[in-house]
């Protein structure tokens, strides 16, 4: 376990909220007791799987977490600030993740407003 502590340490102490891959296979293998290793695995799977699906179009609904979708996007005007120039920003599609109302009520909940 000294390592987990010690990995754990460095983030606090740069003074991020921020969770890599890394850290997030980190604290699913201590939760679940699997190695790092399998998690890793089991991780990357799931990311290649979502991306795999989204790729396709297709609607991803993970109950109480919420949904994954695709949308299109329009093409629309934007400005170069550089160069004091607008210019069209062409149609896109663009991952779109929608929380789940549990998601929603869980931080809601938790998290500590300064």
């Amino acid at each position: 376990m000294p390592y987990i502590s010690f990995i754990l340490f460095i983030n606090f102490e740069k003074g991020e909220n921020t969770m890599n891959k890394e850290d997030l296979v980190l604290q699913i293998s201590v939760k679940s007791g699997l190695p790092i290793e399998t998690t890793n695995k089991l991780f990357t799977a799931f990311l290649d799987t979502l991306e795999e699906e989204l790729i396709k179009f297709n609607y991803i609904k993970l109950v109480d977490f919420g949904n994954f979708k695709v949308v299109k996007r329009a093409p629309r005007k934007g400005y170069n600030p550089y160069y004091k120039k607008t210019t069209i920003i062409p149609a896109c599609f663009e991952p779109v993740f929608v929380p789940g109302k549990a998601l929603k009520d869980i931080i809601n909940r938790e998290a500590k407003i300064d």
